[in-house]
């Protein structure tokens, strides 16, 4: 009876070592899948621009060997996981991060990436910004604003686009004697199109006449009143 019970127990041995041993070859094999830092949920990639994927490194075991691919992927709206494009391939596991040039081809979009069986939060894709210039609803004709007045300049956005520049300045212009524009002051810089305003400081200037230009020539205010 003893006998048979060691037998079995060596038996039981040899079967939990066997099962033990394809995770580890699998890792020696350089078949590990790490777990995935970036991007997440936050990251916005552009179409043609560069990019990167990083792992946490601590637990790649010494013996893996190159990872094969970071593919991308987007699911299908039945639910199925779709894959995209290969991004990079055998690439060093331990590195812990790898660059390239996201796909032209990529359209605009949801996706994640994936390492052997790990995947990344999903991730945007956008295209290039596109430039906008919207219509200015403050300051109006009656509006009067006064010299160190913290003010809120408004703007239109209903109609911009999925992806829009920012506007590259908020200007504050004068009406020259002879009907033209003078440029008085810069206001603002590098403004979110999509935040529909901007909160300024009115200069040090003189009482009179003044407009708001953003981005370029027929994008401004109505003539409005600064007071000293």
């Amino acid at each position: 009876m003893l006998s048979l019970f060691i037998t079995l127990f060596t038996i039981s041995l040899a079967l939990s070592g066997a099962s033990a041993a394809p995770t580890s070859a699998l890792a020696a094999r350089g078949l590990y899948s790490p777990s995935i830092a970036s991007p997440d949920a936050n990251t916005v990639w552009g179409v043609g621009k560069s990019a990167v994927v990083s792992w946490d490194t601590s637990k790649v075991p010494n013996t893996a060997e190159n990872f094969d691919a970071v593919t991308l992927y987007t699911t299908a709206s039945d639910g199925t996981e779709t894959l995209v494009s290969s991004l990079s391939t055998n690439f060093s596991s331990h590195a812990g991060a790898v660059g390239f040039t996201v796909p032209q081809s990529v359209a605009p979009g949801t996706y994640y990436v994936k390492i052997g069986s790990s995947s990344s939060d999903k991730f945007q894709v956008a295209a290039d910004p596109v430039v906008y210039l919207p219509d200015i609803q403050v300051p109006t004709a009656s509006t009067t604003w006064a010299v160190g007045d913290l003010v809120s300049i408004q703007w239109d956005y209903s109609s911009a686009p999925a992806n829009p520049a920012q506007l590259p300045y908020v200007d504050l212009y004068t009406v020259s004697p002879s009907g033209g524009t003078l440029f008085v002051a810069r206001l603002a810089s590098n403004v979110d199109v999509k935040a529909g305003k901007v909160q300024v400081d009115i200069p040090q200037v003189r009482a009179g006449k003044y407009l708001v230009m953003v981005g370029g020539y027929g994008h401004n205010s109505a003539q409005f009143t600064i007071t000293a």
